[in-house]
């Protein structure tokens, strides 16, 4: 055998090696990096420790409440047992205070403009001031502190509203509620990009009343809900089902817009300033629904005689309808009857 021969038997071989030991090695690093992944998944490694950033905190202030509550709770969810993939810790979110007193008159004065409002208002507090347009028959109520308000017309006793020849569609009705509030800039990012929730109403004796159908209401609200925080957990108002901006629109124009109410309520999270906090556990939440120590923001009354079945829980954050230093998480517990029942997350040491 010549030494050329030789030689090419020995590259072929040497090339084959080579090409084998690739292979294997690329199947070795695969199987060791999904072997680590599961690993991971398995034995995921333990969460940072609460830093507490804000110190004490105070209690969620709910609404006062004087309702009948169920009489007891039966958990019926999907598994048959309280849930064991929640969180041990969440954020806290700190909410601005409201500016000062400097210029909040004037601000409140340069909204009530772009609402079609002249005059000098009213003061009925320190805070609270009215507008009134007698020509337009339309009133703004604005807390010239916060700059929360409330715009009406006279809807209730404008006969032309009645029976409209159509409503806007909820796509529509959407995009009008989103423009009226960016045209007096008060559409944030958060209400901008969260959810919306419609319903139907109509005018019965002079007072507004739910309708069975869209075709016998006179009016479609949009409700504007806040988008959720980390895509993930709601944040939810006392009514789960209405928001604190919502928006009444008429299926007639009424002063070159369809736009007859607006109930706005907001104050503006600073989601770049937070901290994290312990959670109760799910058994501590579970035992102060039973024991009543809790929020209920159904929005159908519920006898006190009802067993509600508690078929849904999940981690949300309270929506606060007045001023509060921060966005604090809370357990929603939900069931049948329309039951929602809040109790406060955080760890007790941590609330004053």
């Amino acid at each position: 055998m010549s030494q050329l021969t030789v030689t090419a038997y020995y590259t072929r071989q040497g090339l084959k090696f080579s090409a084998v030991f690739l292979v294997a090695f690329f199947i070795f690093k695969t199987s060791l990096s999904l072997a680590i992944s599961y690993w991971k998944k398995l034995h995921p490694p333990p969460p940072p420790p609460p830093d507490t950033a804000f110190g004490v905190l105070p209690a969620i202030k709910f609404p006062a409440q004087n309702r009948p509550k169920p009489k007891e709770f039966i958990l019926q969810t999907i598994s048959g047992t309280l849930p064991t993939d929640l969180p041990q810790t969440e954020k806290v979110y700190y909410i601005p205070q409201a500016g000062g007193r400097f210029l909040s008159l004037d601000n409140a004065i340069s909204l009530a403009k772009k609402l079609g409002f002249t005059d000098q208002p009213e003061k009925i507090s320190e805070e609270l001031y009215q507008f009134n347009n007698s020509l337009t028959r339309t009133k703004l109520k604005i807390n010239v502190l916060t700059q929360n308000f409330h715009y009406w017309y006279d809807y209730l006793n404008d006969q032309t509203l009645i029976n409209p020849s159509s409503l806007p569609g909820q796509d529509q009705a959407l995009q009008l509620a989103r423009a009226f509030l960016g045209q007096i800039n008060k559409l944030p990012d958060d209400l901008r990009d969260g959810s919306a929730q419609f319903s139907y109403w109509k005018i019965q004796t002079n007072r507004l009343v739910s309708a069975i159908a869209p075709a016998e209401a006179d009016f479609i609200r949009v409700d504007l809900f806040r988008k959720k925080i980390a895509d993930q957990y709601p944040i939810l108002p006392p009514n789960p089902r209405e928001s604190l901006v919502s928006l009444l629109i008429a299926g007639v124009r009424v002063q070159n817009r369809n736009v007859v109410e607006v109930k706005f309520t907001y104050f503006p999270i600073d989601q770049e300033k937070s901290g994290t906090y312990p959670l109760k556990t799910i058994d501590q939440a579970w035992q102060e629904l039973q024991t009543g120590k809790y929020f209920l923001a159904s929005p159908a009354r519920i006898s006190p005689n009802t067993t509600v079945k508690i078929k849904k829980i999940y981690l949300a954050y309270f929506d606060p309808p007045n001023p509060a230093r921060f966005l604090q998480p809370i357990f929603v517990f939900q069931g049948d009857h329309d039951f929602y029942g809040y109790v406060p997350a955080l760890s007790v040491e941590w609330i004053k």
